[in-house]
């Protein structure tokens, strides 16, 4: 009969061992041979001084690694130089300031987050770049994390500083905020039973890695430029079916019958629809760059998200988008702030002269700048004030005519004759 009541009382103790090692295990989030970021249960690291003070031999400076206690447990872990903690919140901010346009996810996620950085990570999170903790909503970089830089043209293919502190962010997002919740349920859902055992992820912690990975390849991909002319709209992207990205890629998990190489369009969507602000100028330039049949580019992976989350425009692979509208509110609207940006502030590029002042391009005399003396239409004529079609600046020459300045400043072109701006050929 004891010995039924000891061996009862090691079964139950090493049950409850075992349970502490699960919540305690460390997960990788990047492929192997990349540089992993991981979530924790609660990372177990080593105690330490208060403050170790050390003289450096070299310069004679007093260098400080000061430690600091860690929010949860009362564990002392540490830390570096608040100088250093300061600056690498600088870098986390600037990442941030990157992609706040866009997104709206990423100010409650940085209100949530309680980063710490450290030169190395220790205990369970050792070796690896960034660790986050579900139970505390603390995020911890290495210096390294914040060194890191993108190898390859596309913004987005990682593993970079802005990987890493997206991903992190993602995960204090869904942690601390309802949205973000409902976002990881759909993902548990559609996920059910895929697990990587490889990475040692169950099911429930692979749906969060797939999430904060989704969230971070949505946020680098809507830094593109969807403008007509730029170089990177005419070298587009690659589909997401061609990334290798975190936990997406070929293989990447197991246990279930869903794609592991790329996020399900579905899920993508949600994560747009939830968290993307279609009142943002990202939002605005892929609207103006793809509106209408004049559209010189296909629209990217992005930019179609874009396009059908906030204007309800739908395009294919072949560049055949449905849903262009005049009664649209959104679209309505959209045409009206794209119209005035472009007057009041834009840069356009008129044939054969160049570059003029958003004002110039058939906005009408409305958006004139006050300094500008006089105006005229095309044709070099000065115009009244009710002229409502395309002007252009002009100064008062010393016989009291309105002379265009685009005319004054291609005098090998053209000339004023007679009162007007003629082309001399």
């Amino acid at each position: 009969m004891l010995r039924k009541f000891v061996l009862g009382t090691l079964i139950a103790l090493i049950g409850a061992v075992g349970g502490v090692l699960a919540v305690n295990a460390w997960e990788q989030w990047r492929a192997d041979g990349d540089a992993p970021v991981r979530t924790v249960g609660v990372p177990t690291l080593p105690s330490a001084p208060a403050a170790a003070h050390q003289l450096d031999p070299r310069t004679g400076d007093l260098n400080s690694r000061i430690t600091t206690a860690a929010p949860q447990e009362g564990v002392a872990v540490p830390a570096l130089h608040p100088q250093v903690q300061a600056q690498g919140m600088e870098i986390v901010q600037v990442i941030i300031n990157e992609h706040t346009d866009s997104w709206m996810w990423l100010g409650p996620a940085l209100a949530a987050a309680q980063f710490s950085f450290f030169e190395d990570l220790s205990g369970s999170c050792a070796s690896a770049l960034g660790c986050y903790n579900h139970r505390t909503g603390e995020a911890w970089l290495s210096l390294d994390a914040l060194r890191r830089e993108h190898e390859s043209y596309s913004p987005y293919e990682g593993p970079s500083s802005s990987d890493i502190v997206l991903h992190e962010l993602a995960h204090a997002y869904t942690r601390s905020t309802s949205n973000g919740n409902q976002l990881l349920n759909q993902f548990i859902i559609h996920y059910a039973g895929c697990r990587s055992d490889r990475d040692g992820l169950s099911t429930d912690r692979l749906a969060e890695e797939l999430l904060a990975d989704t969230m971070a390849i949505a946020a680098m991909r809507a830094t593109e430029d969807p403008s007509g002319l730029s170089l990177s709209s005419l070298i587009k992207t690659p589909a997401l079916a061609e990334l290798d990205y975190g936990y997406f890629r070929t293989g990447g998990f197991d246990g279930c019958l869903a794609d592991s190489r790329v996020p399900d369009p579905a899920l993508l969507n949600a994560i747009y629809a939830a968290t993307f602000d279609c009142e943002s100028d990202h939002a605005l330039d892929v609207y103006e760059a793809n509106q209408g049949p004049y559209a010189l580019t296909l629209p990217s992976d992005n930019e179609q998200t874009i396009l059908k989350t906030c204007y309800g425009v739908e395009c294919d692979a072949g560049n055949d988008c449905r849903g262009w509208s005049e009664t649209d509110p959104r679209q309505t609207a959209a045409s009206e702030t794209i119209q005035h940006r472009n007057c009041a502030d834009g840069i356009v590029t008129l044939p054969g002269l160049g570059e003029r002042a958003g004002w110039e391009s058939s906005c009408g005399r409305s958006y004139v700048p006050d300094d500008v003396e006089c105006v005229v239409d095309l044709n070099g004529n000065e115009v009244n004030l009710d002229y409502a079609y395309v002007v252009f600046a002009g100064e008062i020459s010393e016989d009291g005519i309105c002379v265009g300045l685009w005319c004054r400043d291609q005098t090998e072109t053209f000339a004023m004759v007679g009162g007007a701006c003629r082309n001399r050929h």
